[in-house]
């Protein structure tokens, strides 16, 4: 699978992408909202979006509303450390989405992938 992974702060994603790279994914790595939307401008074949909902430039709900204007199919998984902020996910809308609250289990994220991915 190819995700997009977009998460501001450097510990978190190098751990996700390399947890994720180990089962087999082609992870790209950006540091903020600006650099997402560059890549998915870039490349319409992401199958995840893997995205921090606080985020520099745009945040991860902005980023994935356009990443499903792209690509309708694409799973969309949201990361924060507020409940508040993952309980609007719902403004997506369409296919999958799922959430994860920070800190998460590197066994959680890997199960939230495949769910998207199943």
């Amino acid at each position: 699978m190819k995700i997009l992974l977009a998460e501001d702060d450097s510990a978190t994603r190098e751990l996700a992408a390399r947890t994720l790279k180990s089962d087999g994914h082609e992870v790209t790595e950006v540091a903020d909202g600006m650099a997402a939307m560059d890549a998915l401008a870039a490349s319409a074949g992401y199958d995840v979006l893997f995205a921090d909902v606080d985020m520099p430039g745009h945040d991860g709900l902005t980023v994935a509303k356009k990443a499903r204007e792209a690509n309708p199919d694409i799973g969309v998984l949201l990361m924060s450390a507020h409940d508040s902020q993952l309980a609007r996910s719902s403004e997506i809308g369409g296919g999958k989405v799922e959430i994860l609250l920070k800190p998460f289990a590197l066994e959680a994220l890997r199960a939230t992938v495949a769910k998207l991915t199943g």
